[in-house]
């Protein structure tokens, strides 16, 4: 009785630890090394999120989002599919992944995919709420990190390390674009 007292006892710990310590390791990088890896920085209202089952078993969600501001021609609407979702019958949770609210304004770096649609370019890493600091009446690009372990590499030895400071969460939007519209001039497309 005592053993598998023991025994249940380890695995409720075990459960507790693996499932506080859930993340996905995405390599850190600044918002020019996002704006040189994206196809486009899409900042717009998100119309509609829909999950969806794809043909393989697999759970998304598509997310519909009215640009306000973008470098490409997005017709009206740009469609960005993330992984994960739930839907009526199944759901599948990815650590990491971003997470989006009809009425929601973001700001987010995408890459094309192969079926005409979106995706981020390092899932929550690339996408940023937009909000209003009302007391100062300025806006302000917010990421959400607690799912995501990032890393650095080490350009010349190609090492990855944990990066060993806090990454920056917020910074003015203003200068969230500055910098993604100077890193995009820059690098041949």
């Amino acid at each position: 009785m005592r053993t598998a007292l023991s025994l249940l006892v380890c695995l409720v710990f075990t459960a507790l630890v693996a499932s506080t310590a859930s993340a996905t390791t995405v390599l850190a990088g600044s918002i020019e090394e996002l704006a040189e890896s994206a196809d486009d920085l899409v900042v717009g209202e998100v119309l509609a999120v829909e999950p969806f089952i794809a043909a393989d078993g697999r759970v998304f969600t598509r997310v519909t989002i009215a640009p306000s501001q973008a470098r490409l021609d997005h017709d009206g609407s740009i469609e960005l599919i993330v992984p994960g979702g739930r839907t009526d019958d199944l759901a599948t949770r990815v650590f990491g992944a971003e997470t989006y609210r009809t009425g929601e304004q973001v700001a987010v770096f995408v890459e094309a995919r192969p079926d005409g649609a979106f995706q981020s370019v390092s899932l929550a890493f690339s996408k940023f709420e937009i909000v209003v600091d009302e007391d100062a009446g300025a806006w302000w690009a917010v990421r959400d990190l607690d799912e995501l372990s990032l890393v650095e590499m080490d350009p010349v030895t190609g090492v990855v390390t944990t990066l060993a400071v806090e990454y920056p969460t917020a910074l003015p939007l203003d200068e969230l674009l500055l910098r993604a519209d100077g890193a995009f001039e820059a690098a041949p497309r």
